[in-house]
């Protein structure tokens, strides 16, 4: 079947809630239920258990009923409390399920009040030892009441693979896609074959089925348990060939700014569902969303062709239903193929276009607004990588030299050509012949953990002992991909294997290759190094695309949720205008989530300058939100609208800068969004010393301006100071300004420079024609900033902004490169 995708992946919640202090920062005994009363939209805040050096596994159960409990795990330090709120009526909300969220490494948010996070030593946020926290929120309107329990174990137990034989569904337009169940109840008397004592026809495909994913289950350890729905349907076939089974995950989802997955290995990258439960420790409705009552508890989804045994399919040749393996070529062996197709719906599958008739051959998957599946033209949003094709290389002739086969490229996907003459490398496949089936191809699996696997047949050195993909494509085929029986590129190429592209008497039963090549897609069992996170810096960020908006992003300290920034975001309103917002807000694994500012829960502010006072206001309501993700961000889309491989290639950190305007209504209405791809202006690495960088104002008597400033060194041509000035004009409306210096030099005036007029967030980029307003003259002393002053003249209609010699005070702290 065709995976769906579910669209809550890809829709931030914005609720704000209040939380229900009683068990915040309760310690909890190991195995002991915790009970909880949950009101309506309340929370509890950092239970937490300490976990031991012996354990490897970890399990969070949530058992409640009423409401709608959901629960969020992380390791080390803290998720945000009500500690520090205010409890004033007129206060901003302090926390909101959103930042929760962005705080948690392992969620389950299903639609239940029933939820359990499952995390190893092989997981990839690995289970440590020390204190792992607890947030459990009640997005409900309605009260729950629930048991909170924590168990760690020295062991890593193995979960099974259940089956639904029920939930028939029909599907009229492509009836192979529909789901009839009626044959696991088929009474037709049977006898026993090969160890199935099934006395009719119906219990013996269960039991047979039963045995697969029992073997299935024993390959694999997976500690988080899988629900296959098991199907049949007509899928016809000739006398020689036919599809005896299809196969799939049931959905597919990736993990970026929106919707936060930090456990998947790689951001803005396509993943099964059944890849998304096995790392997020967790049931596919938990990780994504949902129901799991039913259907939409089934991650994989099965159907058996029931045309086989028929006299026209070939040649009446039946399904073999037995437990011992049989050779015989009248047969086909019902146990091998179920667990061949069970295992694509493992994650065995990549999303590189094959079908002509749905985009350019070789295209990575995006989606339209309104996706219920991925698209490969038209889309809206992306593409994406798949974490499948992230392993894949293309070989050259020369059995030398090789390239990703997907790799950094412009959303416009200019290496569809050679992904699409990398699926035809096989030369042997044509649509009326399968050829040389296990013919080495130039399409090879590069993942370490397989090519040096017990079970790779390939020899020599790289890339000879890559082992070999199935190439698709027809070969005498010179502008479209026509494949042999249907098959994909989701297939080995290897003597014996079980994932070989067509059956063979005697198929395999054991996993082989597959089993290394899924473990580098998320179902490894070996004990994972701690998890890295980007580690982004004070400085000014940037849009290459966007020239003239940008982030004044600023460390200012450290406490028990990480590092603390100020970041001012300068951009322009629908008319040109100029707008600033300011936030506050930590670093979270590599993702700056800032504090809830507004009443309306947002957390960008504008600020108002009062010229008379000296000092500034925030204005109550923006509907403003922003987020920023460091983590690789050269996987998105946003990245990938412009070339930015030398960025890339240089190894330049990158971010996702999301940003978010919505009105006050109820639910609130999205006025406008962007994503856009961020760098610096400069790394730490480039900065002077002594660095006279900062972020300076006039104090609390002179507050409601400032400026920012980078200090740079040039080498022989001296340092350079790059400045960034905030200020508001006669009537109080915020203005920018920049200034740079090269060299720098102390009491000598810079020009301030600024563009007349903007382009606004969402239109298209105009090019900016900065004017100068005035000078500004800087004063600053490294070994004694009590020294430190500003001299400054900016020139506006209707007034001026003036400084003569006043004290300045540096509220930014120095980071290390």
């Amino acid at each position: 079947m065709s995976p769906r995708i579910r669209l809550s992946a890809f829709v931030a919640t914005f609720g704000a809630l209040v939380s229900s202090a009683a068990f915040a920062a309760t310690a909890l005994t190991p195995g002991t239920p915790l009970t909880v009363n949950f009101g309506a939209n309340t929370l509890i805040t950092n239970a937490y258990i300490d976990v031991d050096a012996s354990a490897k596994q970890l399990t969070v159960n949530m058992t409640g009923s009423g409401g709608d409990v959901d629960l969020f795990l992380r390791y080390g330090s803290p998720f945000p409390d009500t500690a520090n709120c205010s409890t004033a009526a007129t206060a901003p909300p302090c926390l909101s399920y959103d930042m929760i969220q962005r705080y948690a490494q392992y969620h389950s948010m299903s639609s239940s009040s029933n939820e359990s996070i499952v995390v190893t030593n092989a997981s990839t946020i690995p289970l440590t030892a020390g204190r792992w926290y607890i947030t459990a929120i009640n997005g409900s309107k309605s009260s729950a009441t629930a048991t909170l329990t924590a168990t760690p174990s020295t062991t890593v137990a193995t979960a099974n693979i259940a089956l639904d034989f029920g939930n028939p569904s029909t599907n009229s337009t492509d009836p192979t896609q529909s789901c009839d169940v009626a044959p696991w109840s088929d009474a037709t008397a049977a006898s026993a074959v090969g160890g199935n004592p099934g006395t009719t026809l119906g219990d013996q495909r269960k039991n047979a089925l039963q045995y697969a994913v029992q073997q299935l289950a024993q390959q694999l350890n997976s500690p988080v348990p899988i629900t296959v729905h098991a199907c049949w349907a007509h899928l016809g076939g000739t006398a020689t060939r036919a599809t005896l089974a299809h196969a799939s995950s049931t959905s597919l989802a990736f993990t970026d700014t929106s919707f936060p997955m930090p456990w998947l290995a790689k951001r803005y990258t396509w993943y099964s569902n059944t890849q998304i439960a096995r790392m997020g420790g967790t049931t596919p409705c938990g990780a994504l969303g949902g129901s799991c009552v039913g259907v939409d508890g089934d991650v994989v989804e099965i159907t058996f062709n029931s045309d086989i045994g028929t006299a026209g399919v070939l040649g009446g040749s039946p399904f073999y239903f037995g437990y011992t393996p049989d050779n015989s070529t009248n047969s086909s062996d019902f146990i091998a193929i179920a667990m061949h197709e069970i295992t694509h719906g493992l994650g065995f599958l990549g999303l590189a276009n094959t079908d002509p008739s749905a985009g350019p051959i070789g295209a990575r998957a995006g989606i339209t607004k309104s996706a219920t599946t991925v698209t490969y033209q038209n889309y809206d949003l992306g593409p994406w990588d798949d974490v499948f094709g992230d392993s894949i290389v293309d070989v050259g002739a020369d059995m030398q030299s090789y390239t990703p086969f997907f790799g950094y490229e412009l959303n416009s996907q200019p290496n569809n050509a050679a992904r699409a003459a990398a699926m035809t490398s096989g030369n042997t496949v044509t649509t009326t012949s399968t050829g040389t089936r296990f013919a080495p191809t130039l399409l090879r699996w590069s993942d370490p953990l397989a090519v040096n696997s017990s079970a790779n047949q390939a020899t020599g050195p790289a890339p000879n002992n890559f082992p070999s993909l199935y190439a698709p494509c027809d070969v005498t085929k010179t502008t479209a991909c026509s494949t042999s029986v249907g098959s994909t590129l989701s297939h080995t190429v290897q003597q014996g294997d079980l994932m070989n592209a067509f059956y063979n008497a005697g198929q395999s039963r054991m996993m082989g290759l597959a089993q290394p090549m899924l473990a580098a897609m998320g179902w490894s069992n070996a004990p994972a190094p701690a998890a890295t996170f980007a580690k982004p810096f004070t400085g000014i960020w940037y849009d290459r695309a966007h020239s003239g908006h940008g982030l004044d992003f600023r460390f200012v300290g450290h406490d028990d949720l990480g590092d603390n920034y100020f970041l001012i975001f300068y951009t322009y309103d629908a008319s040109g205008a100029v707008e600033i917002f300011q936030s506050q807000g930590h670093v979270v694994d590599g993702v700056y989530v800032p504090a809830i500012i507004g009443p309306d829960g947002s957390t960008l502010v504008r600020m108002h300058y009062d010229p008379v006072a000296k000092k500034a206001t925030p204005v109550a309501v923006t509907g403003g939100s922003i987020v920023v993700d460091f983590n690789q961000a050269a996987n998105s889309p946003a990245c990938r609208a412009i070339d930015r491989s030398a960025e890339v290639n240089a190894g330049l950190l990158l971010g996702v800068l999301s940003w978010k305007f919505v009105d006050q209504s109820s639910p609130p209405n999205t006025l406008e969004q962007g994503d856009w791809c961020i760098q610096p202006l400069t790394t730490l690495a480039q900065n002077a010393s002594p660095d006279l960088g900062g972020l300076y104002y006039g104090g609390s008597s002179d507050s409601g301006w400032g400026f920012s400033v980078l200090d740079v060194n040039r080498g022989s041509q001296g340092n350079q100071v790059a400045l960034d000035f905030y200020f508001g004009d006669a009537s109080g409306k915020p203005v920018w300004a920049v200034a740079n210096a090269l060299p720098f030099v102390n009491g000598q005036p810079i020009p301030l420079m600024q563009n007349a007029a903007g382009y606004c967030r969402s239109c298209t980029p105009v090019k900016q024609n900065p004017v100068q307003i005035g000078t500004i003259t800087l004063n600053l002393d490294a070994s004694n900033p009590a020294n430190d002053t500003a001299t400054i003249n900016a020139n506006l209609p209707g007034g001026a902004f003036v400084r003569n010699n006043v004290r300045i005070y540096n509220i930014g702290v120095a980071q290390q490169p």
